[in-house]
C-alpha cells in the first residue's frame, strides 16, 4: 500500500504591484508519495511521457536513480482532494553526483517543463 502525505499551500490568485492576493478558499493540495520506489517499474500513468523526454537527451529512465513522483492537487472546500493540477518527476542520471533531472506534466502527462537541479549538469537542459 502507497503511504501518502498531504501539503496544502495558498494559491495566489492575483499579484499586482508586489502583493498578492491569496484565498484560503482555494488551497493546492500537494500530494506527495512517500519514499523512492513507490512508482517504479511503469506504474505511474506518467512515465512514459518522462522515458520519452530523458531519451531526447541521451538519459535513460532504467538509469535514474534517487526516483521521485509527485502529484499536485487542488483542494475542494470541505478539505476533500480535488483534480489532478501537476505531475512532478525528480530523478539522478548516473552522469551527475548531486541533484536531479527534474519534468513537470500536466493532468494529462503533456510535458510543461524540463529542467535541472541542485548542481546536476545535462546537456541540453537548462537548471
Amino acid at each position: 500500500m502507497r503511504h501518502m502525505r498531504f501539503i496544502k499551500l495558498a494559491a495566489v490568485l492575483a499579484v499586482a504591484g508586489g502583493v498578492a492576493a491569496v484565498d484560503a478558499r482555494a488551497d493546492l493540495e500537494v500530494q506527495v508519495a512517500g519514499g523512492a520506489g513507490d512508482y517504479t517499474g511503469g506504474s505511474h500513468r506518467c512515465e512514459s511521457a518522462v522515458a520519452g523526454i530523458l531519451q531526447q537527451h541521451g538519459l535513460n529512465m532504467s538509469d535514474m536513480s534517487d526516483v521521485r513522483w509527485y502529484t499536485d492537487r487542488f483542494a475542494r472546500e470541505g478539505g476533500d482532494s480535488g483534480p489532478v493540477d501537476t505531475y512532478r518527476f525528480y530523478g539522478r542520471p548516473p552522469s551527475c553526483a548531486k541533484g536531479s533531472v527534474a519534468v513537470t506534466m500536466g493532468s494529462t502527462c503533456g510535458v510543461q517543463n524540463v529542467r535541472t537541479r541542485g548542481g546536476c549538469e545535462v546537456a541540453g537542459i537548462t537548471c
